[in-house]
């Protein structure tokens, strides 16, 4: 009986443990999915705050697909309104600035 309990309680020991690793590898991996989003955005906002029209234009479109991502906060997808709103419209494919505009993708947090 005591060898039934010892064998139980190491297969729920390991179980466990697994379900541990896997929680954090999968928290790992949002992490550093998060920080690469973060070095995008700033890639993107200061080429769409450059003087040169050639690297503005890109940096507008990258804003706009950053604002749209599953990784941004709420918050996040503010600041990308809000420097999208301070931009020239006349510079933008209208399908992204309507998807941005809209908050589209937005979840609850």
């Amino acid at each position: 009986m005591v060898g039934l309990i010892a064998f139980v309680g190491a297969v729920l020991g390991s179980v466990l443990g697994y379900l541990g690793a896997v929680r954090s590898t999968r928290a790992e991996g949002l992490a550093r999915r998060r920080e690469e989003w973060g070095r995008r955005f700033t890639h993107a906002l200061e080429l769409s705050l450059s003087g040169n029209a050639l690297a503005r234009r890109p940096g507008i479109a990258l804003l706009e697909l950053l604002g749209s991502s599953e990784l941004a906060t709420r918050e996040e997808r503010s600041y990308v309104r809000a420097v999208l709103a301070s931009t020239s419209f006349g510079e933008r494919p209208a399908t992204l600035r309507t998807l941005v505009e809209r908050g589209e993708g937005e979840q609850e947090e």
